[in-house]
């Protein structure tokens, strides 16, 4: 598949693509997860169907992405906007949207708010954004309320810098759960710019760490599932050695099931097993995206 690098134009600056294949055919808007970028999909997008047009995009304020203002809060509805933005910037009405992580749930979140927009739902190690109990929702977002008054009594924000070796070593071990070194030097091609000679800093922006996502019960989850459905066939892969416990989505669970179109499939791997385990994730995305699903 041809591969092109191309910007959207945005208030702020700009939001970077890189596409895989031929722009005439069916389009899949291709999402990463928190603090990856565009390249998260590098080793599986070759084993999918070549008669797609895959726009990878990166977020705002990671990878070749124009950042956002350093003093504001980053938060997932910022982030749907952007899905939106992309949408409508494309003119092609309905999209097929595959997503990682933060990816699949931000992608997930937008299918329920415009299922006009979407055909098909892909997720991969996600089912909706992180559930978590009231006593932690409220806490977490007091600390990050915390960090980021810290930041903004900061007149600038350096990004510190690395080795290329020490850069690749804090990709493998922050993630949540460990990176291969070959996954990491996939993501390094967008998230690393060199400063000089030896040295390196991440591309994406150090306030990015921080975000003020809004954060949900297990039942608000399924609340709101219930309430505004995923109305379009949504395939769901999980990994083995996931981040997440499905055992704290059984109603969320519940609810997707009710959609005759809804698929879940789990795969040997870690939370990167898109990246990780290509050949193993994409036979199922494949059988998905050629299926003909019945009308609901």
């Amino acid at each position: 598949m041809e591969i092109k690098e191309v910007k959207i134009p945005v208030p702020w600056g700009h939001i970077a693509v890189k596409t895989w294949g031929n722009e005439r055919d069916p389009i899949i808007l291709v999402i990463h997860g928190w603090v990856d970028n565009a390249g998260s999909f590098d080793t599986l997008i070759p084993l999918l169907p070549t008669s797609y047009y895959y726009y990878c995009m990166d977020l705002p304020s990671h990878g070749r992405s124009s950042h956002l203002e350093s003093s504001l809060f980053v938060h997932n509805s910022d982030y749907v906007l952007i899905l939106k933005y992309v949408h409508d910037y494309l003119n092609r009405g309905k999209l097929i949207i595959m997503g990682h992580s933060l990816g699949a749930a931000l992608a997930t979140n937008f299918a329920q708010m415009y299922p006009e927009c979407v055909s098909k739902l892909v997720c991969f190690d996600c089912l909706h954004y992180f559930a978590q109990s009231a006593q932690i929702v409220y806490e977490s977002q007091k600390k990050s309320i915390d960090i980021r008054v810290r930041f903004m009594k900061k007149n600038k924000l350096e990004a510190p810098v690395y080795t290329k070796d020490e850069a690749l070593q804090r990709m493998m071990q922050s993630r949540m759960t460990p990176l291969s070194r070959k996954a990491a030097e996939i993501l390094a091609e967008r998230g690393l710019e060199k400063v000089d000679d030896e040295k390196y800093r991440f591309t994406l922006a150090v306030n990015s760490r921080n975000s003020l996502f809004t954060k949900y019960t297990a039942n608000e989850l399924a609340d709101l599932a219930q309430s505004f459905p995923v109305t379009c066939p949504h395939l769901v892969v999980f990994s083995t050695n996931s981040s997440y416990s499905l055992l704290g989505y059984k109603k969320l669970l519940e609810v997707y099931r009710q959609n005759k179109n809804y698929e879940l499939h789990i795969v040997k791997g870690s939370h990167e097993c898109h990246l990780e385990n290509p050949e193993d994730v994409a036979p199922i995305v494949t059988n998905f995206l050629n299926k003909q699903h019945s009308k609901l």
